[in-house]
C-alpha cells in the first residue's frame, strides 16, 4: 500500500508541471515555456495532491499511511523540491528577445513596398492595384499570391506574397522568395545560399540583428525581431525557396488568448505555406 502512494506521488510531481505544455504542444513542448502564472499553478497542483496522498489514512486502522511529524515532513519536502522544478526549464533566448521586445512598447510596422503591418484590407488592395498599374507588381502563380521581381539580391529573384488579415488588417505577411535561375544542377542558387543573401538585404532594409532558432528535426530559422514586428526565414526542404513571414507580435499574442493562432515558428511555417 505504501509502495503504491510512494508512486503515485512521483507520477503526480512529473506529470503535473509538464501536462499542459504537452496537450497544447505535442512533441514541440519542449522548445516552448509555459507562462509563470502556470508554471507556479502547476507547482501548487502537485504540492496539493502531494498532500493528499501523504495524509490519507488507512481504511481500517484509521492511522496515517505515512510517518507523522515535523521531521519526516522536512525530509520529504527537501526530497520533492529538486523533482518538481526539475521539469521547469529556463526560457530560451528567442523568448526572452520576444518578451523584451513586447515590452518596450516600441512599434515597427513597415514591410516592403510601401506595405505595413496593421494596414487595412481596402488600403492594402488599392496600394496593389497602384503598383500593378506601375509594373512593379503581377500576379502570382494560379493568381494566389502577388509577385515580384526582386533586383536587389546578388542574382535575380522572384518574390510571391500575400497577407493575411486579422479584424481586416494585415497582421502576417507571406512571404517566398527564389533566385529566377534556381534549378536542381545550380548548386549556387539554392536556398541555402539565398538564404544568407536574404540576410544581408534585410540587414540593409531593416537593419542587423538576426540570430538563429534551432527547432525540431534538426530544423533551423533565423529571426530577426524589433518591437512587436518579427522577421522570420526558413528554406523549402528542396532547397528551391526561401519562405519568410513577418508578423506582428502583440496582435499573434492577442490570437493566440483567442485560440486563434498556432503556437510557435514551425507550426506557423507548416501550415501557412
Amino acid at each position: 500500500m505504501i509502495h503504491y502512494r510512494f508512486s503515485n506521488i512521483r507520477n503526480v510531481v512529473f506529470s503535473t508541471s509538464l501536462s499542459r505544455s504537452q496537450a497544447e504542444h505535442g512533441n514541440e513542448s519542449k522548445f516552448l515555456v509555459p507562462p509563470r502564472r502556470r508554471l507556479i499553478g502547476d507547482v501548487h497542483a502537485a504540492f496539493h495532491h502531494v498532500y493528499t496522498c501523504c495524509t490519507m489514512r488507512h481504511p481500517i486502522t484509521s492511522t496515517s499511511i505515512l510517518p507523522q511529524g515535523r521531521k519526516w515532513r522536512s525530509y520529504l519536502l527537501v526530497l520533492l523540491l529538486p523533482l518538481l522544478f526539475a521539469g521547469c526549464a529556463k526560457k530560451s533566448h528567442y523568448q526572452q528577445v520576444v518578451d523584451r521586445e513586447l515590452a518596450s512598447g516600441v512599434k515597427h510596422n513597415r514591410l516592403f513596398l510601401g506595405f505595413t503591418l496593421g494596414m487595412t484590407k481596402k488600403a492594402f488592395y488599392a496600394h496593389a492595384w497602384e503598383l500593378n498599374k506601375k509594373h512593379l507588381l503581377t500576379a502570382g502563380a494560379g493568381n494566389l499570391s502577388i509577385r515580384y521581381n526582386l533586383d536587389s539580391l546578388k542574382k535575380p529573384a522572384r518574390m510571391n506574397f500575400y497577407p493575411e488579415f486579422y479584424h481586416d488588417k494585415i497582421s502576417l505577411m507571406k512571404v517566398e522568395i527564389s533566385y529566377a535561375g534556381w534549378a536542381p544542377w545550380n548548386r549556387n542558387l539554392y536556398a541555402d545560399s539565398l538564404e544568407q543573401d536574404l540576410i544581408h538585404l534585410f540587414g540593409r532594409w531593416y537593419g542587423p540583428g538576426f540570430f538563429k532558432v534551432n527547432g525540431p528535426d534538426s530544423s533551423s530559422v533565423y529571426v530577426k525581431i524589433d518591437g512587436n514586428r518579427q522577421i522570420a526565414l526558413k528554406p523549402t526542404f528542396n532547397q528551391a525557396a526561401v519562405k519568410v513571414l513577418f508578423s506582428d507580435l502583440k496582435v499573434e499574442r492577442e490570437m493566440q488568448k483567442n485560440n486563434r493562432s498556432k503556437s510557435s515558428l514551425w507550426s506557423q511555417f507548416k501550415s501557412l505555406f
